[in-house]
């Protein structure tokens, strides 16, 4: 059991972080520069006005309510799982907090396992010898892969579309949440749009680890994670643990 830490909450340190890791994604997706991005984001077949609505609404009652109490509701994470419930149903709050448990991240700490895959594929598809080594392991799928991985480290659409929404002034309610959290919208290593950007490619990095899944053996899986790892400790990159294979990657999604 995790005891409660002396912060006046009653809360434990790993409940301070879900929660402080909540109101920042709930901030996120508040925006009225991230509905354009909402399906691709998150992967929730919702009303993208409808769910910005109510969530809204949530996090104005909440401030209100954290005005005259002078102390924030404990409660938040709790509430917005009733309003996505009352909105959109148990199913989409089912894949909400799935996504918040699995796939959205704010740092590389967060996703050691899914950044440092990533990140031995960018280095191995920039050198020619670690190119070939990962070929072989991954055998036919080769090519497959490496056009995904090529496509999702271009994302040219993305990109696009991010430059579009920039050239749109931003909303009052925008404004507030930059303003709140100290967000830029205009750097490209700030949020919004480096969360909406990343958490996008690790969707996309996903579905790549699934298609070597489902093409390449065990003996080949087990090439290509000795590769990965070797690259990784080269770098000195940080992770708890040696690189998992991509079958164990697809199954243990947290990690």
């Amino acid at each position: 059991m995790t005891a409660a830490v002396p912060n006046g909450t009653g809360m434990t340190s790993s409940d301070l972080a879900q929660a402080t890791r909540i109101a920042r994604l709930a901030a996120l997706l508040s925006l009225d520069a991230t509905r354009p991005f909402l399906a691709r984001l998150t992967r929730l077949d919702v009303d993208p006005e409808a769910f910005c609505t109510s969530l809204r609404t949530l996090i104005v009652e909440v401030r209100r309510e954290a005005e005259e109490a002078k102390r924030a509701p404990m409660d938040f994470e709790a509430r917005w799982r009733a309003v996505v419930a009352q909105e959109h149903g148990e199913a989409t709050v089912a894949s909400l907090w799935w996504f918040i448990a699995n796939v959205y991240f704010i740092d590389w700490a967060d996703r050691p396992q899914w950044n440092g895959w990533h990140l031995a594929f960018k280095i191995a598809t920039h050198r020619p010898i670690e190119k070939r080594a990962f070929a072989n392991a991954l055998g036919a799928a080769q090519r497959e892969v490496f056009d995904a991985f090529d496509a999702l480290e271009r994302a040219e659409e993305l990109h696009n579309q991010i430059d579009a929404v920039r050239q749109i002034s931003a909303t009052d309610w925008d404004l507030d949440i930059y303003a709140r959290r100290s967000w830029d919208p205009e750097s490209d290593t700030s949020p919004p749009f480096r969360e909406i950007r990343d958490v996008v490619s690790l969707w996309a990095f996903r579905d790549v680890m699934g298609s070597i899944v489902g093409a390449v053996d065990d003996d080949g899986q087990a090439q290509l994670t000795a590769l990965a790892n070797g690259l990784l400790d080269e770098l000195g990159a940080y992770r708890p643990h040696p690189l998992v294979s991509p079958q164990a990657m697809m199954g243990v999604l947290s990690s």
